[in-house]
């Protein structure tokens, strides 16, 4: 029978006996074809090492292959599975992201970020492997510390944080003091100033603090007399009214000390007080009769 017999064939074959008679033999023959299939295999590359009908995939094992296997079929032919196998790369990305701290907590992928730093997800990828993505997230941090300075004669208000644009604010009004941009503000009124600070794209307020203005006369009596000054430890207050309200301000515009005069001297008791500069203000009938610069030493 040569290649190309059909599939399924009838043959009659004629023979003779041993006592010399016809003996007919009809065949009928099949031919079993060998089986060839194609399979289509992707898996990850974090699958690997891979096993493959007792074959084992390595590490290493190229993106795309082409291997051939040999099976017997229940026939007892041969099958053979021709396997294309693609090993899906996983994906890693990294990706920066700079925020301001007005932005914290910020949330990305369902990890918050509640100060600067770097985290990682896993994802699944189009091609059904990990997707590995890291974020690093930088904060742009604004320094809004803001205080009251001696500006040699007339004192000030000053803002710490550098290379920034500023823009004061009358907390009174809650409206912005057309003009006044630098870090450094002298107010002539007395009233309460913040300032917007902007900074690589940020923008923050500082709080609103208490000032009492340059435009003010700096002894309204004459007979107030504060001494020593600098002090250590006690502040001799000498204004020759008793019961006025002698108020003491940090640099922050916070009263620290609010305590009533005597008709002679009146001690303030500041040795608790942090080394800078005070605002010492002489208040009577709801009137600010007198102020000075005290230093804390």
């Amino acid at each position: 029978f040569e290649v190309g017999t059909p599939q399924f064939s009838t043959f009659n074959f004629q023979f003779s006996t041993s006592v010399g008679c016809d003996s007919v033999v009809t065949l009928h023959l099949t031919v079993n074809q060998s089986v060839e299939t194609t399979e289509d295999l992707s898996i990850c590359e974090s699958d690997l090492p891979y096993t493959y009908n007792d074959t084992v995939f390595e590490v290493g094992t190229p993106q795309f292959s082409t291997f051939n296997f040999q099976f017997s079929t229940s026939t007892g032919c041969d099958s053979i599975v021709m396997l294309h196998l693609t090993v899906n790369e996983s994906v890693e990305t990294a990706e920066d992201l700079s925020i301001c701290a007005s932005d914290l907590p910020y949330v990305w992928n369902d990890v918050t970020f509640n100060e600067a730093g770097t985290q990682t997800v896993t994802l699944t990828a189009d091609n059904g492997c990990d997707s590995l993505l890291t974020m690093t997230v930088s904060v742009t941090e604004i320094n809004t510390a803001i205080e009251i300075v001696d500006l040699g004669c007339p004192l000030g208000l000053a803002i710490y944080q550098e290379n920034a644009e500023y823009q004061w604010l009358d907390c009174e009004t809650n409206t912005v003091i057309a003009g006044v941009t630098d870090s450094v503000f002298m107010p002539a009124d007395e009233g309460t100033y913040a300032c917007i600070i902007t900074y690589e794209g940020c923008t923050d307020t500082t709080d609103c603090i208490y000032f009492l203005g340059n435009g003010i006369s700096e002894i309204q009596l004459s007979n107030i007399k504060v001494w020593p000054n600098p002090a250590r430890t006690l502040l001799n207050v000498e204004c020759g009214i008793e019961n006025a309200e002698l108020q003491l301000f940090d640099a922050t515009g916070r009263r620290v000390i609010s305590q009533l005069s005597s008709g002679d001297v009146t001690l303030l008791e500041i040795s608790n007080l942090s080394p800078g500069v005070y605002v010492l203000h002489i208040v009577t009938d709801g009137k600010r009769v007198g102020t000075r610069k005290v230093v804390k030493q």
